[in-house]
């Protein structure tokens, strides 16, 4: 049995207008859903009552066979917002919340939201697990994104957001987190924080450096920094052990740390389109890596650029024949 206070809403004209309401049908589900009223399978989940309705008679029932799967994520793709409606923050209970935007597809294009901001009530939402709101138009963290300690996945990219609250540290089960496509010129030291990240996405911004807490991501294993203003990368890189793929595309590196040779599991380091001069010969300790990208690196003379571009071996023969 589920447990649940319900709350009254009006205006639901969204339901019957928006694509992302979900539809079964006697084939989509092992035990059908069936309208008790007029015995109809086109059934949907109305997100505000939080009841099933018959797209058929409108009536409205509950059914606890299936609600579980419903009742815990809230589906608000496009549905036209300019900022997250107030009804959502009471649900304490919601494990996911998906108020993404897909503004490069025709038919979601007319109903794009295009939310604002993040309002301090995210607070009340403590047993959120995922929140996607990429592709808005945030610009601005509030610091009570820090309570919702159950946050696993949290999906920001493609905003306008200029800094992130040292308190996203705070997050300490966060396994991803999108913050691409934004306009960061800095990262709080409370980054250090989120010690189970795994995949961290920071294309596209203005991050001329990393904070060293970046060296306490243990469990790091995607580093993801194309497109930025990075000129070097703090020696505690050496620490993120677990890391198999660092992206560094486009940037302004003239060298690498030393401590680079560290990351025992690196698999594909990109470092195309910087500005090196030089690589630490620790580099030939990286025993699992499988691509390397150096093009775009034309004053690269130690190892020479004509020497790199061929590939890890050919950088190895290199520095041993010095």
């Amino acid at each position: 049995m589920v447990h649940r206070n319900y709350l009254l809403f009006t205006n639901c004209n969204n339901f019957s207008k928006h694509c992302n309401i979900m539809i079964y049908n006697q084939q989509a589900m092992p035990s059908p859903l069936i309208c008790p009223k007029c015995g109809s399978h086109s059934v949907a989940w109305n997100q505000k009552p939080e009841q099933f309705q018959c797209i058929m008679c409108k009536v409205f029932f509950e059914n606890e066979e299936h609600i579980e799967k419903y009742f815990y994520k809230l589906d608000l793709v496009d549905w036209n917002l300019e900022e997250i409606p107030a009804w959502i923050f009471p649900r304490w209970y919601l494990k996911k919340i998906d108020l993404s935007s897909e503004p490069n597809d025709s038919f979601h294009a007319p109903f794009c939201n295009q939310i604002q901001s993040i309002p301090p009530e995210i607070r009340f939402l403590e047993s959120l697990e995922e929140l996607d709101i990429s592709n808005n138009c945030i610009e601005h963290i509030p610091p009570e994104i820090g309570k919702c300690q159950s946050l696993r996945k949290l999906l920001l990219g493609r905003n306008m957001i200029g800094n992130i609250p040292n308190e996203i540290g705070n997050l300490k089960n966060l396994d991803e987190l999108s913050l691409g496509y934004n306009q960061l010129d800095s990262l709080p030291p409370g980054i250090g924080g989120l010690r189970n990240l795994s995949w961290l996405w920071l294309d596209n911004n203005n991050l001329s450096s990393l904070p060293i807490e970046i060296g306490n991501l243990g469990n790091l294993e995607s580093l993801l920094m194309n497109e930025n203003k990075l000129e070097k990368l703090p020696p505690g890189i050496g620490n993120l052990k677990r890391l198999k793929k660092i992206l560094l595309r486009k940037n302004k590196l003239k060298t690498l740390p030393e401590e680079i040779g560290l990351l025992a599991d690196l698999e594909t380091l990109d470092l195309e389109d910087n500005k090196l001069e030089s690589l630490p010969r620790s580099i030939t300790n990286l025993k699992k890596l499988k691509e390397l990208t150096l093009s775009g690196n034309p004053g690269l003379n130690s190892p020479p650029y004509y020497i790199a571009v061929r590939g890890i071996q050919a950088i190895k023969d290199w520095f041993n024949e010095k």
